[in-house]
C-alpha cells in the first residue's frame, strides 16, 4: 500500500477512549475528518453496528485502569501506529482493526495489542531512524499467535510466552499473525545497554519463555500489566528497575560470555540499582550512595571510571530519564519546565534543557502533551 500518496490508507477510531493523551488526537481526529468526506472504512452514524462500536467503548471504558489509554481503530495507518510505537511503516493492515491498551509505568510503557483480520507488517525504515532519535528498545512477548521479528540480517519466530528484542536505532520489521495478542514493552536503550560491558547482539533472537530467566521475565511482564493501575506511585520506579534487570539477565543467555560478575560488577550493579531507587532524593550524592552500600567513595568513583562514566552523571541520566517519562503525561504550562529542572538538581532551566536535549535528541516542551 502507497503510504505517502493520497490513496493512503485511513486508521478509523471505532472508540476513542476520553482520557487517552491529547498528543494523540490530531492524528485521530484527522483520520476521522477523511473518513466523514467518504474514505474507505467509514463509520454510520445510526445503526446496530453503531450502536454495538458503543457499548463496547462503554464497556471498555469500565475497563480502563489509572494511567491507561484505550484505542480501537479499523484500519491500522501508519500515522497512529506511529504516536504509539515509533514511526513506522504499514504493510498490509488497512483492513485490519486493531485494540491497543498503553500503560506508562515510571519510564517503561507498555503495550497490549490486539489484532482482527489479516496478517500484516510493521517496518521501520532508514527514513524513520533519521528523521528523530527515538533511542528504544521494544520487547515482544505475544499472548496468542506466533510473531517473526527480523533485524541486522537475523530473524527469529516467538511462540507465545516467548520473548525477543528490537532496537529502533536500526531498521527491522515485525511479521503479525491473523487474530494476533500481544504484549509490547517499550523501554530507553540507555536503560537496557547500561547493564553490559558492549552492545549486545540480542536483537531479533528467540528467548525461551518456558523455562528459566525467560519464564520468569515473561511472567513478571504479565503480572506488571495486569496490576499497574494497583501500583503506588513510590514504588513504580522500583518495579520497572525489575523489570529492566529481569530483561537484561533474560536477554545475557543468548550471550556467549554471559556480563562480567566479578565484586566489583556486583558493587556496580548495586550502585546503579540504589540511583535507580533514589534518583528523587535531591541528598542523592557520591557519599551517600557508598555509604548505603558499604564502600568507599573513591572505590565507587573508580567503579564507574573503569566504565567510562562517573557517578553523578548516571544520577543526572536517570533524573532525565524520570522527567520525560512524566512530562509525556503532562500538558504544556507556563512554569511546567522549570518545576521539573529544579526538581531534577539543575539550577537553572537553560543547563536543564541542555542536558535533556543531549539526552533525547528532543526539548522538554517537545515531550509534553499538546494543548486540547
Amino acid at each position: 500500500m502507497d503510504q505517502h500518496g493520497a490513496n493512503r490508507p485511513v486508521a478509523v477510531p471505532v472508540c476513542f477512549h476520553p482520557a487517552c493523551s491529547t498528543s494523540h488526537r490530531p492524528a485521530i481526529e484527522r483520520a476521522a475528518r477523511d473518513t466523514s468526506q467518504g474514505a474507505p472504512g467509514g463509520l454510520r452514524r445510526h445503526g446496530t453496528a453503531s450502536v454495538r462500536r458503543r457499548k463496547r467503548s462503554r464497556e471498555e471504558t469500565k475497563m480502563h485502569k489509572p494511567g491507561g489509554r484505550r484505542y480501537c481503530l479499523k484500519g491500522l495507518s501508519s500515522e497512529i501506529l506511529s504516536s504509539i510505537f515509533v514511526p513506522l511503516e504499514m504493510r498490509g493492515a488497512a483492513a485490519v482493526e486493531g485494540r491497543y491498551h498503553v500503560t506508562e509505568l515510571d519510564s517503561l510503557r507498555f503495550i497490549r495489542a490486539r489484532s482482527r483480520g489479516d496478517r500484516y507488517e510493521a517496518r521501520r525504515r532508514q527514513d524513520h531512524i533519521a528523521a528523530g532519535a527515538d533511542g528504544h528498545c521494544f520487547v515482544c512477548l505475544p499472548l496468542s499467535r506466533p510473531t517473526l521479528l527480523r533485524q541486522d540480517g537475523a530473524s527469529c519466530l516467538l511462540e507465545p510466552g516467548d520473548l525477543g528484542f528490537v532496537d529502533s536505532r536500526r531498521e527491522y520489521s515485525i511479521e503479525v499473525p491473523a487474530g494476533s495478542d500481544t504484549l509490547w514493552l517499550r523501554l530507553d536503550t540507555a536503560r537496557l545497554a547500561g547493564r553490559f560491558r558492549a552492545t549486545p547482539e540480542i536483537f531479533a533472537r528467540r528467548i525461551d519463555g518456558r523455562s528459566g530467566i525467560g519464564r520468569l521475565a515473561a511472567g513478571f511482564l504479565r503480572s506488571a500489566i495486569r496490576t499497574e493501575g494497583e501500583v503506588p506511585v513510590p514504588s513504580r520506579t522500583l518495579v520497572a528497575t525489575v523489570a529492566t534487570d529481569l530483561l537484561a539477565e533474560a536477554a545475557a543467555t543468548l550471550l556467549q560470555d554471559r556480563p562480567f560478575r566479578s565484586g566489583s560488577q556486583r558493587s556496580f550493579d548495586r550502585a546503579c540499582l540504589h540511583i535507580d531507587w533514589h534518583a528523587d532524593d535531591p541528598e542523592l550524592s557520591p557519599a551517600s550512595i557508598a555509604q548505603a552500600l558499604g564502600i568507599g567513595t573513591r572505590h565507587l568513583s573508580q567503579l564507574f571510571a573503569d566504565r567510562g562514566e562517573t557517578v553523578m552523571g548516571r544520577v543526572q541520566r536517570r533524573r532525565l530519564e524520570l522527567c520525560r517519562a512524566r512530562l509525556e503525561r503532562e500538558v504544556w504550562r507556563p512554569g511546567l519546565i522549570t518545576e521539573f529542572a529544579y526538581a531534577a538538581g539543575f539550577g537553572n532551566v537553560s543547563s536543564f534543557n541542555r542536558a535533556f536535549k543531549a539526552a533525547f535528541d528532543r526539548t522538554p516542551r517537545d515531550v509534553t502533551l499538546r494543548q486540547p
